[in-house]
């Protein structure tokens, strides 16, 4: 072959390849999705999703924000976000080996943010509701909250299912959803595509944390005096499990409004981040201003 002929070729070769090289796309600026422009509220945050692999589109180029999504698409999504990958078997009438969302049927019930119903089905094609999303994800963060302060604003409070008080209320404490213009907060609507990854994004995220599967972490120690009051959940509502002296060494694994989550008796507890200190040794502290001894009761 000569040269001239085979440079043409190279060349034509060179041309397709660039055609089909997926490109870059600026999520600030452009989507690829038909019915996403960049002026919706949602473009953003699903573009990100989509990047990262956490949902896909349509084959017929579209997103469909405003469709609802069901629970097994729901826990797909959430599988993908916080990284749950064990697996154990699901024993549901409806749920078989066979179906696209089984595998993630058998790790959302792993991980524990999520069950069946009594009838022993987990009704996977059944539209999620938003009170719904907000049990599965104060499940997964540990701060349901009793201390109902949020959901009283709401007019529509009675709408929330006694089951998903603590829940909603948690949600809207960690600003993971909000209400309407309305003054409602919709618990029984269903939640929407858009929506979902809305929600989802802000969550912070880390690896599932176990003591079999501990989140890296940071030594700090306590400031408390005489004590620090260790409880189940992150605020003063939270049952109180013990307490800690002193110049206690804690390992916290994540800190959130506020509050230290930190290995305790081979579990995991929350106590006060404001009696909490990094930097020091493990000899006794050097004494603090008093301090009543219930340091985190309102």
């Amino acid at each position: 072959m000569k040269k001239k002929k085979i440079k043409k070729v190279l060349n034509v070769a060179l041309a397709t390849t660039i055609l089909v090289m997926p490109m870059q796309v600026n999520i600030v600026n452009a989507l690829s999705f038909e019915d996403v422009k960049n002026d919706h509220w949602a473009a953003k945050t699903i573009q990100d999703f989509v990047n990262k692999g956490y949902i896909g589109g349509y084959s017929d180029n579209t997103f469909k924000p405003e469709n609802s999504i069901t629970r097994a698409e729901f826990i797909k999504i959430v599988n993908q976000t916080f990284g749950y990958k064990e697996i154990t078997s699901a024993d549901f009438t409806d749920v078989k080996s066979n179906q696209w969302f089984y595998n993630d049927v058998c790790i959302a019930i792993k991980a524990g943010y999520i069950k069946g119903y009594e009838d022993k089905t987990f009704r996977p094609n059944k539209q999620i509701t938003r009170e719904e999303v907000a049990v599965i994800i104060t499940n997964i963060k540990k701060n349901k909250d009793t201390n109902y302060d949020k959901i009283n604003k709401y007019k529509d409070l009675k709408n929330i299912s006694n089951w998903a008080k603590s829940s909603v209320e948690g949600a809207l404490e960690a600003k993971y959803i909000g209400g309407y213009s309305d003054n409602t907060i919709k618990p029984k609507a269903n939640i929407t595509r858009a929506e979902s990854v809305s929600i989802l994004s802000r969550i912070p995220v880390n690896q599932p944390t176990t003591p079999e599967n501990p989140l890296p972490s940071k030594i700090m120690y306590t400031t408390g005096d005489p004590i620090v009051n260790v409880r189940k959940g992150p605020g003063t509502n939270y049952e109180k499990l013990g307490t800690l002296p002193k110049g206690s060494k804690v390992e916290v694994v994540d800190e959130n409004n506020g509050w230290a989550k930190i290995k305790y008796n081979n579990t995991y507890a929350y106590v006060s981040i404001s009696y909490l200190t990094s930097g020091q040794s493990q000899k006794p502290l050097p004494q603090v201003p008093y301090t009543p001894i219930n340091i985190d009761t309102p």
